[in-house]
């Protein structure tokens, strides 16, 4: 009975943490409580997971730690320790919500051993969840240029004060657009306009009067972009009112922030949303309403992946900051001022994180600490705004973020061995990290004139060795990687056995030729110069395309 309680004890401080920040999912944590309280455990852990994925914004750190200590009160502490490394991994939580969790998992794995251990723990904990400030974890925010790269030790804080379950309140049905003025212009006691068109709330200050038309142009683009995202990203569309608010100026942001959220912005925030309410605020108007794009994403997006990884989320969000219309597709911009953030980095001689290092860090990366510059955060917000539009210049965009929507189910299947954002990246590809690297880099350099990491590209010349290596090296890893993988009757074996063929022909002529440049320097040149002939130019090139063809295919 005193191990029950103690479980108990955890699990109503943890909720007190998250409840208001995914609202959206309606979970019901009383019943949950309750049914733990019983001791059905495997009910809750089976309600919970139901819910996880049939609910719109239901995957969501709260309702996983609900599995997570459901499991680990059934005595399945390694099932236990991977829901909680899942949690960790995948989801934006602030510094204490990480620790919390790290401890509650902890827990855990002592449970079989002392009560004691598990008794002091839970003490720990109560003194340090009796101190939580929400933070980060409830919003997406958009970052701006960043001119001074000092920590901001207030960014991001909430007021003790502030009532999270007002939020509740804000949210409201789609045909219910006369309740959901009459709320938010008693609740904003006539400071701010407000007006209503289709499924969202429009908010300014009084000086920025808009016409009907200027309204009818936001709330135009705004459908239009809601359309675009729940169709091409295969995301359910949210099913109630969002209600956005735009801004002149930073002042007015930082103003109202404070006083719809209790938040208090870094200087360089130009933007963010709330899932709590559904509301997105941003330094935007008509005519420019990019940051309102980006925010729309976040909301969007999390109502079928909560447990989006954040070098992705940032990435595509970033995406439509700058971006056009092209028929009914929001493209991002090539040309964009996060380029600038790169150029500076490369020019002040800072390393530029690698993909690797950003898929690995995953959320920390962009989260404000006391130990992290905005500037290194600014970095990487660019880095993955590119990453995004190289997917989607090479038709990549929908096919990676579909691999993450469509992860499996590490909690309905205890068998599967889970798999790093790293493999279902390059599984997404079909192609290895090193692979997409040098894709990368090479785009960068042809695209902006900048170099990243490669020392060399295909650029100018178009036949360097070192480009031509390069490319043979990924055709290589992804003919390695797709083969052997389809019926044998299927047709396809006979091109992969084709192309396989062909790329080992061609790396042994190309080393043919280097080695004989070499020889011919007298090993002495730096670099060697390889000189090709037309005729291989032309086998190099038609191979070349025909594997990324075949890749394209695949993908698709």
């Amino acid at each position: 009975m005193k191990q029950r309680r103690e479980i108990t004890f955890l699990i109503i401080f943890s909720v007190s943490l998250f409840s208001q920040a995914f609202p959206q999912a309606n979970i019901n944590q009383d019943h949950f409580i309750n049914l733990f309280n019983q001791q059905q455990y495997v009910q809750v852990f089976k309600e919970a997971s139901d819910l996880r994925q049939k609910k719109e914004y239901a995957k969501t750190a709260v309702l996983d730690y609900f599995m997570a200590k459901s499991v680990c009160a059934t005595g399945n502490y390694s099932g236990a320790k991977r829901i909680f490394s899942y949690i960790i991994a995948e989801y934006s939580l602030n510094k204490s919500q990480k620790q919390f969790m790290i401890n509650e998992m902890n827990a855990c794995m002592q449970a079989e051993f002392s009560d004691e251990m598990r008794q002091q723990i839970a003490e720990m904990n109560y003194r340090m969840m009796s101190q939580q400030n929400l933070s980060v974890a409830t919003v997406a925010g958009k970052q701006g240029y960043v001119i001074n790269c000092q920590v901001d030790t207030a960014a991001y804080k909430v007021d003790e004060k502030f009532d999270r379950k007002e939020l509740s309140k804000r949210l409201f049905p789609v045909d219910s657009t006369d309740k959901a003025v009459s709320y938010f212009r008693q609740f904003l006691a006539g400071k701010y306009n407000v007006y209503s068109s289709g499924r969202y709330i429009i908010v300014t200050t009084l000086s920025e009067n808009l016409s009907t038309s200027s309204i009818s142009w936001v709330t135009t683009n705004l459908n239009k972009a809601y359309d675009f995202f729940w169709k091409f990203y295969g995301v359910r569309p949210p099913d109630k009112l969002i209600s956005v608010y735009l801004m002149p100026d930073k002042p007015s942001l930082q103003e109202l922030s404070k006083r719809i959220h209790g938040l208090i912005l870094p200087e360089s925030n130009i933007g963010y949303s709330s899932i709590g309410d559904l509301s997105i605020l941003g330094i935007s108007g008509p005519g420019h309403i990019g940051t309102i794009y980006h925010e729309l994403f976040h909301l969007m997006v999390r109502t079928d992946v909560g447990d989006i990884p954040g070098w992705l989320d940032e990435g595509v969000a970033c995406l439509y900051e700058t971006s056009h219309w092209k028929g009914d597709t929001l493209k991002g911009d090539i040309d964009n001022w996060r380029m600038k953030v790169i150029r500076e980095y490369i020019r002040a001689r800072k390393t530029i994180p690698t993909l690797s290092q950003i898929v690995h860090d995953n959320w920390d990366c962009f989260a404000f600490t006391e130990y992290t510059s905005p500037c290194t955060i600014a970095m990487n917000y660019a880095l993955v705004k590119h990453l995004a539009i190289y997917f989607q210049e090479h038709g990549l965009l929908g096919n990676v973020v579909g691999a993450f929507k469509n992860r499996t189910n590490i909690y309905a299947d205890s068998t599967y061995n889970q798999e790093t954002d790293t493999r279902i990246l390059e599984n997404a590809l079909g192609t290895s990290m090193d692979s997409l690297q040098r894709r990368f880099d090479r785009w960068l350099d042809s695209t902006y004139q900048i170099r990243s990491h490669s020392k060399t590209s295909g650029g100018a010349s178009g036949f360097s060795y070192k480009y031509v290596k390069n490319q043979l090296r990924d055709a290589a890893d992804f003919l390695k990687t797709k083969s052997g993988k389809y019926p044998p009757e299927d047709p396809i074996n006979k091109e992969f056995e084709k192309l396989i063929k062909e790329n080992n022909s061609l790396t042994a002529e190309v080393d043919d030729l280097y080695n004989k440049a070499l020889k011919e320097s007298g090993g002495i040149q730096r670099p060697i110069e390889v000189k090709f002939p037309e005729s291989l130019k032309s086998r190099l090139q038609a191979h070349f395309q025909n594997t990324n063809q075949m890749q394209s295919q695949l993908i698709k």
